[in-house]
This record gives structure tokens, sequence and C-alpha cells, in this order.
């Protein structure tokens, strides 16, 4: 987990214009990595950056590929509707592959994404979850799906 320690801003003037330099440290194990992010005109319009950086740092948005087969006798057309509403509504930025096949970006771990699909299933049901590097290849996929893979951060 990513910590982000703020270091209070100094305004050392520079040359007659505001700069501010603010710091602050990331903490994603041991050492911690300090960055200075320098603005001009104050600190506050560049918070929103500092946070996007640190976010980056932690993993960011990653791709994951969910696949589940729906055993019988809970592999009717309703069940699988309801994963896959569920899917849609908990995760908003998703490419649907296959019948039980599908992408989404988020920020969340593997075992998170299982743990929130989990609910949606029954016991007998299988859910494999994992992340994508970003080497992919396709054939036949359909240009929609194709340009959802490519516009993603891997």
């Amino acid at each position: 987990m990513v910590r982000a320690v703020y270091i209070p801003p100094s305004a050392k003037a520079r040359r007659g214009t505001r700069e501010f330099v603010v710091g602050f440290e990331v903490r994603v194990g041991h050492p911690a990595v300090r960055f200075v992010f320098r603005c001009k005109g104050g600190w506050k319009p560049h918070i929103r950056q500092i946070h996007l950086i640190c976010f980056a740092l932690s993993g960011g948005w990653m791709v994951y590929l969910i696949t589940y087969d729906l055993e019988s006798p809970h592999d009717t057309s309703e069940d699988y509707a309801r994963v896959i509403n569920a899917i849609k509504t908990l995760y908003g930025s998703w490419c649907h592959l296959e019948k039980s096949v599908w992408l989404i970006s988020t920020a969340q771990s593997a075992s998170d994404i299982r743990d929130a699909v989990k609910p949606y299933l029954y016991s007998t049901d299988i859910l494999f979850v994992s992340r994508l590097s970003g080497n992919w290849a396709s054939f036949n996929l359909g240009l929609e799906r194709t340009n959802w893979i490519k516009q993603q951060t891997f």
C-alpha cells in the first residue's frame, strides 16, 4: 500500500515569481521515495496532480481478466444475467469478451475483485481473476473490444 506523507510547502520567491515547493514522500515499502513538486502560483491547485502521482506509483488502474463457469443447476440465463449485471455495476470500465470472460479496469487487487464478484456466485461455481500485463494479441475479437483494450493502461 502506498502512503503519501505531506511535507508543508515553502514559499521561496525565485526571481520575483511566486514559486512554491511542495514535498511529499511515497512509501511503497522500504525505503521511502521523496519527491519535490514545484508549482507556480501556489500548491493548492496542484494537489490533484500530487494525488495522481501517488496513485500511479501505487499501480494505478490495471486491467484484469475475470472468467467464470456457472455449474449446473445454477447455469440458467437468469444466473448468467445476475453475474453480468453484477460485473457491470461493480466496475464502470469493462469489456465483455465472451459469454463468461470479461476485462475490467480498476485499482482493486485480484483478491478484491474475487471477493466483490463471489457473492453473485454459488458455492459450486468457478471464478478466476488475473491482472493482465499488457502483452496481448487477438483474432476476430472485433473493433469495439479491440479498441477498448488499446485504450487501457497496463
